[in-house]
């Protein structure tokens, strides 16, 4: 499902408040093969919600990513980009059973009973719902009801037209938009499917997305406003340090406390006098305290985190049941975005919602990465950030030209 589409070569763009980052994925047989990768920061402000505040300063941004992406140079000018999940809405609604051409104009009319916007203000896309379980295995009430499941996607067409400018000015033609979840599912789920419910969480510098995932289909997303930016001001504030030695530590000490024990350490006496090198075990001392204080500091936001990711939990078990999950039971989590490598963050969260959680694997659709080992581990773990981009770029190496080429 995308908002906007057509079929010729593209590369993936994935466009975000405070980055952007870049991939193409060709297709060679049956294989797909990663062969470009590019990443630059974008300041603070610049895009804020979506929304373009800087166009000029923007362009100069994304046409430097091109020019300076690791392997394959950029040829073609054809892009497959992502939006905003936060200024996005997918649903699923049940509707009667109705030919294929008969949907859309059905599909306008609960536009606006079923998302908080106007219809003439949105660009908006569908696709049915599939049973996950075989026709003949299905519940009673499901296989012979009279209606029929369609998931819904609407974005506000100021956040489209915004990036179709920035991009066309850029020098680029936008082919395909995507909402980020969509390209995340591409990428992160082996082969697109997953006959059991999954949460793929996507938590990045600026939010987490949260998007719900059975059979081939999104089933619901939303937006958790809990961030790597709140965890690095926290850390700052328990510390009384600056925001980048913030950064630099959770990266380093996460909830490294997660799996030891607890044990109380006695502040060390300063004695007067000469200054002296400190000892090993003072070090160690200072160190362990160090991550004692940043474990406090991350563990109520965190907290929070978890119980907003329970909320959507139990609203799907009953949420599941109408939509062709049999028992709307979501069997795990899989974590993408560049705050999922945090230490510990693993084992925080599937202790909390007593469900395995596993970091996602951005190549797990892909066949092999067509540059260096070196290039690759340049990005190091914000390799993990790529998982937009990459489905954006898996989705342009099926497009039929794309084939012919």
């Amino acid at each position: 499902m995308a908002l906007l589409s057509s079929k010729n070569l593209m590369f993936g763009i994935d466009l975000s408040n405070l980055s952007i980052k870049i991939t193409q994925v060709k297709k060679r047989g049956s294989s797909l093969i990663l062969t470009s990768l590019g990443k630059e920061d974008i300041p603070s402000g610049f895009i804020e919600k979506g929304e373009i505040i800087k166009e000029k300063e923007v362009v100069n941004i994304i046409q430097r990513a091109i020019t300076n992406v690791k392997g394959e140079k950029i040829k073609t000018k054809h892009v497959a980009c992502s939006l905003p999940e936060d200024s996005a809405f997918i649903k699923v609604v049940r509707l009667p059973k109705l030919e294929k051409e008969e949907i859309e104009n059905t599909i306008k009319w609960q536009i606006e009973p079923n998302f908080p916007v106007r219809l003439e203000e949105v660009y908006f896309d569908w696709e049915q719902v599939e049973p996950v379980l075989p026709r003949q295995d299905l519940p009673k009430t499901i296989s012979e009801s009279k209606e029929q499941a369609v998931s819904i996607a609407v974005i506000p067409k100021k956040i489209v037209d915004s990036y179709m400018s920035v991009f066309k000015k850029a020098g680029l033609q936008p082919i395909v938009f995507e909402i980020e979840s969509m390209a995340v599912v591409r990428d992160l789920v082996k082969d697109s499917v997953s006959l059991h419910p999954v949460i793929i969480l996507d938590m990045g510098q600026s939010g987490t997305g949260l998007t719900i995932f059975s059979g081939g289909t999104i089933l619901f997303t939303s937006h958790i406003n809990i961030s790597g930016q709140d965890l690095d001001r926290a850390i700052a504030r328990e510390l009384k340090v600056k925001i980048d030695e913030a950064e630099k530590l959770k990266k380093e000490i996460g909830l490294i406390n997660i799996r030891k024990k607890w044990r109380v350490f006695r502040v060390p006496v300063v004695e007067k006098g000469p200054k002296k090198e400190m000892s090993e075990s003072s070090l160690s001392l200072l160190k362990a305290m160090k991550e004692d204080k940043i474990f406090d500091a991350l563990i109520p936001i965190l907290t929070d985190f978890a119980e907003q990711i329970k909320h959507f939990i139990d609203y799907f078990k009953d949420f599941g049941r109408v939509e062709y999950v049999p028992d709307g039971r979501v069997v795990k989590i899989i974590l993408c975005g560049g705050e999922a490598n945090l230490i510990g963050l693993c084992d925080f969260l599937s202790s909390s919602l007593n469900l395995p959680v596993e970091l996602g694997d951005p190549l797990i659709n892909i066949s092999k990465c067509a540059f260096s080992k070196k290039d690759r581990d340049s990005f190091g773990e914000q390799f993990l950030s790529f998982a937009t981009a990459i489905g954006l770029a898996i989705r342009g190496a099926s497009e039929d030209k794309f084939k012919k080429e």
